[in-house]
């Protein structure tokens, strides 16, 4: 399914709302394997499968619109890397759609997430995110949290890369801006629910978005006897809590010692209309191996410590 694009021409512009949504079967990354299995995201949009193993930097992503062949592999970016993420890109000529790709894994490689998406062309663009976890042993009970880095990707794009200059304007295609953040989730297994926040979201390119502090939360979710969430996600707008759109993932590895997921946004810039974002998440628990600086820096407790 096709998505509206808000990039530098379509800002002005204030384009219409979104093209007819078709439902889609999604495959996710096995990261050991590298290989695509079959599970289904809430969140993943166009993308028809996604493999990403992180140790030998290969992204392979089927998605709209992207290249000659179902699955197209895509060149590793490293100048677009951010906050750990692994980046690659693909565009068969000046004038097809320019692509991004980011991918996560886990430390103890067991969770792992990918988003991909383009910055539009001919008003709309495409993109999506999956995520997956090969095995998955909930705590008996208790409090844990997960602190890491958030990725993410807009349809407000970019002109960069390899562009035709005797193409006309409105031919050319866009990079999707990339965005930043931080992210911090409670999980109770006693109760099985969650819930959590992504602060200190900015946008690193692209035009410029009126984001306020950048904070989005997670609003508090059941945790599925499979480690799967889906919950809400809200944001603060002019003094206003006002829904912006949805997050999912799962918990992976024994004892939950991570967490893959995604958000899917929109309505967050009280100054624009249609603006999107796709965005991935991949922690890794406070007290385990590969845990986040900024689980000693709140001092947060480990999982069933006093």
């Amino acid at each position: 399914m096709m998505k509206k694009l808000l990039g530098m021409v379509a800002v002005a512009a204030l384009l219409a709302a979104c093209a007819d949504e078709v439902e889609e079967t999604n495959d996710v990354v096995d990261p050991g394997t590298g290989q695509p299995i079959g599970a289904a995201s809430l969140i993943d949009g166009d993308i028809n499968a996604a493999t990403f193993n992180g140790a030998t930097e290969t992204m392979i992503v089927s998605i709209t619109l992207d290249a000659d062949v179902e699955n197209q592999v895509y060149t590793r970016a490293v100048i677009y890397d951010v906050n750990g993420y692994q980046a690659y890109t693909t565009q068969d000529d000046p004038l097809d759609r320019m692509f991004t790709a980011f991918g996560g894994v886990s430390a103890d490689g067991v969770t792992t997430a990918v988003v991909a998406m383009d910055g539009g062309q001919f008003t709309e663009y495409s993109g999506g995110a999956v995520y997956n976890a090969t095995s998955y042993s909930a705590p008996s009970a208790g409090l844990s949290s997960y602190a890491g880095k958030y990725v993410g990707l807009t349809n407000v794009g970019t002109r960069d890369g390899t562009l035709d200059s005797a193409a006309d304007s409105a031919l050319l295609p866009e990079r999707a801006a990339r965005t930043q953040g931080d992210v911090f989730i409670n999980a109770d297994f006693t109760d099985n629910q969650l819930n959590g926040a992504i602060y200190n979201r900015e946008v690193l390119d692209g035009s410029p978005l009126n984001v306020g502090d950048g904070t989005v939360y997670l609003t508090p979710t059941g945790i599925a006897a499979d480690g799967s969430f889906t919950g809400n996600v809200e944001q603060n707008i002019d003094g206003d809590l006002k829904p912006v759109g949805e997050f999912t993932g799962t918990f992976g590895g024994a004892n939950a010692s991570g967490l893959a997921g995604g958000i899917y946004i929109t309505d967050f810039d009280p100054d624009l209309d249609n603006e999107e974002e796709r965005g991935i998440f991949v922690l890794n628990q406070c007290g385990t191996a590969g845990e986040s600086a900024d689980c000693g820096t709140f001092n947060v407790d480990d999982l069933n410590s006093n």
